[in-house]
């Protein structure tokens, strides 16, 4: 099996803990890449982020909604508007990621992960084409660790 973690270089401003990517250009064609393979979605967001769990919350209209520590989840199957909502709707009124993580699925088993405000990715059981796309979508700068 070919698992894959990558970190998308990315800036972090004096007194904050958000690390900010040049830009998000790679988000929407890797989102939609292995949203193809994936039948369900998990959003992490940080409780203190009220906007964005109550936006989640209110996209997510059949979820399974947990609390662990500070962080809230909510977990539920890809829809067309859960989609939409992924690939268009992810950055802030701020121009940041709007959600901690969002771990894709299927069949209970982790096909993709975004992390950390969508600088750091792992992709699990990938295929040479899969990493070749990935590849030409994130910035050529992008450290890959394969395992």
């Amino acid at each position: 099996m070919n698992h894959a973690h990558f970190i998308i270089p990315s800036e972090t401003e004096e007194h904050e803990v958000f690390p900010k990517p040049k830009d998000y250009l790679y988000w929407k064609p890797l989102m939609s890449y292995f949203l193809k393979h994936s039948d369900t979605v998990e959003f992490q967001c940080w409780m203190d982020e009220q906007a964005v769990v109550r936006e989640v919350e209110s996209t997510v209209k059949d979820g399974e909604r947990s609390v662990d520590g500070s962080m809230v989840i909510v977990k539920t199957a890809i829809t067309h508007e859960i989609e939409a909502y992924i690939v268009n709707q992810f950055v802030s009124a701020e121009g940041k990621l709007k959600w901690f993580s969002v771990f894709l699925s299927r069949e209970d088993r982790p096909c993709f992960h975004g992390e950390h405000w969508g600088t750091e990715f792992t992709a699990f059981n990938y295929s040479k084409e899969d990493m070749a796309f990935v590849q030409s979508v994130v910035p050529s700068d992008t450290q890959f660790i394969d395992w």
